[in-house]
């Protein structure tokens, strides 16, 4: 767990994706969640160890089931984008076999502790820019147009982080299986374009890095 900032942190050592939290004065507002039980039970240990007060909200990058699978164990309200919200309500009870048959086969290990848990259904989801205001901090959720459908990325102007999900990831590509390959290109561009500094950018995978 980093500490990029005063209430700004990430985890980039779980296996699968990485993941953040900003602590508010009256909660934590968490990017994401690990890939597997074991992972996510030790980052909802984490959060609680930052801050007293319970997670209240989970902002999801993206639908795919390495994000999706453990949110359950923060027990927070999900945010999403609305392509992925859609995507979420189309389940019936329980997740698809193969979103957990996927995480699986990339580590047997680690996925012997996956089980086909209760649907967490969006508390909030949006498909246009918000400014989320939590306690004395603020978050501006843009709706990114890739890699995937319902790609959110999270800044954080007064620490200048910016979590982009899998638009950015290192020393790998993004999972296309379901994405669109002109989409990414068109957010990258957009990154580029950037009109706000960024510091410190939190990429899908991979460590810490910087928009140049």
């Amino acid at each position: 767990m980093q500490r990029i900032v005063k209430n700004i942190y990430a985890a980039t050592d779980y296996t699968g994706v990485n993941v953040g939290a900003v602590v508010t004065t009256n909660g934590v507002i968490a990017v994401d969640a690990p890939s597997y039980p074991h992972d996510a039970r030790d980052w909802a240990m984490r959060l609680h160890n930052v801050s007293a007060y319970p997670t209240r909200g989970l902002i999801l990058t993206d639908g795919h089931g390495d994000r999706l699978l453990n949110t359950r164990w923060l027990n927070a309200p999900l945010i999403t984008h609305s392509d992925t919200a859609v995507k979420i309500n189309t389940y019936d009870k329980k997740y698809p076999h193969s979103l957990i048959e996927s995480l699986s086969l990339r580590n047997p290990e680690r996925g012997r502790d996956l089980h086909n848990s209760p649907v967490e259904r969006p508390s909030l989801s949006l498909n246009h820019d918000l400014t989320l205001h939590r306690g004395s901090s603020q978050l501006q959720l843009i709706a990114a147009a890739g890699p995937n459908a319902g790609t959110l990325w999270v800044y954080e102007p007064e620490s200048q982080t910016l979590f982009t999900g899998d638009t950015i990831v290192i020393n790998r590509h993004p999972l296309l299986g379901d994405g669109s390959l002109l989409g990414w290109i068109k957010s990258l561009r957009q990154l580029q374009q950037w009109p706000q500094p960024i510091t410190t950018l939190v990429p899908g995978h991979g460590p810490l890095t910087t928009l140049d």
